[in-house]
């Protein structure tokens, strides 16, 4: 097995000397994940969530659903067994922000209930592909002893991040006005009070809150190993971690016009999963360690959906890491 690093490092050395810098936002290439460094466009304005582009809070952001094409499995190609990369943990235990935490798989680490289900209760179901928000600012949602588990690239993570505690998990999307004032870490442990939600093709977001406070600065982040098993959507918006290789030649599923995604299906032992992702350096065959927030697509809380597909979205690219032959 050769790791990408080698193949990244000469793309690299090419890259900089055919091409000027260009900033977050235009560049297209994803660097060695071993290095927990991430591709998004992260301005401010869009990024790539897995989605459509819908304009949120002013800003455009590709936001959980996207055009189902498939993975485009290839039942000619033969399947090796992928040797899975036992000491990748995706952002969880990274020493630079926004990665941290230890990570663990027991859930009791978790506070019991931080207040996670009573928002996702609160916020109900959309009939199809709307967008639905909400004003709490008279009573809003209160989330107490949450733990951060996930988190866009840099400073996206002030905006983009993923909390948890033993009954669910919860996705955090504000606009650039409304993010908070540092950057926001894997495992630390947060208070928050929430002023405004949305409801977008079935994923429940909070899109406006108010007195964030950081309770503890580093504490154990749960994941459920799936590879060779079959993977639950209650797991959603939860970490999850899964080995396999990627077959088919993959189909475009969503992204913007300038980075697309590509979804591919991921087989892990006798099982099969959507593996998304707009990294330019997945191919067919390469064996992938997936370590980060179980996505469904489209989302659950959609009155249409009755049996929601899970998928593996690499929205940082600090969720994967790829060998290849």
């Amino acid at each position: 097995m050769k790791t990408r690093n080698l193949f990244f490092a000469l793309v690299v050395g090419l890259a900089l000397a055919t091409a000027p810098i260009v900033g977050c936002g235009d560049d297209t290439t994803d660097p060695s994940n071993n290095a927990n460094n991430t591709k998004q466009d992260v301005g401010g304005d869009k990024t790539d969530v897995g989605g459509d582009k819908t304009d949120v809070g002013g800003d455009k952001t590709d936001v959980g659903g996207n055009t189902d094409t498939g993975g485009g499995t290839d039942t000619s190609t033969p399947v090796e067994e992928c040797e899975g990369n036992t000491t990748f943990f995706g952002q969880v235990g990274g020493d630079k922000a926004p990665n941290g935490g230890t990570w663990t798989t027991d859930k009791t680490e978790l506070k019991d209930d931080a207040g996670i289900q009573a928002v996702l209760d609160a916020v109900p179901n959309v009939p199809g592909k709307d967008r639905v928000q909400q004003d709490h600012t008279a009573s809003p949602l209160e989330i107490r002893g949450a733990t951060i588990i996930a988190t866009f690239a840099k400073d996206a993570s002030k905006g983009v991040f993923w909390v948890q505690d033993q009954k669910a998990g919860l996705r955090i999307r504000l606009s650039k006005a409304d993010n908070v004032s540092e950057i926001v870490r894997v495992g630390q442990i947060v208070d928050f009070d929430i002023t405004g939600t949305q409801n977008f093709e079935g994923h429940i977001q909070v899109e406006k809150l108010t007195n964030f406070t950081i309770v503890e600065q580093t504490s154990a982040v749960p994941y459920t190993d799936l590879t060779g098993n079959d993977i639950s959507a209650d797991l959603y918006n939860t970490n999850v971690r899964v080995d396999g290789q990627l077959v088919g030649e993959g189909n475009p599923c969503g992204g913007s016009e300038t980075n697309p995604s590509i979804c591919y299906n991921l087989v892990h032992g006798d099982k099969t999963v959507e593996f998304r992702s707009a990294s330019q350096f997945l191919k067919t065959g390469a064996c992938v360690t997936f370590f980060g927030p179980l996505n469904i697509n489209p989302g659950p809380s959609r009155d249409d959906v009755t049996e929601p597909k899970v998928q593996l979205d690499t929205t940082n690219y600090d969720w994967y890491y790829e060998t290849f032959k």
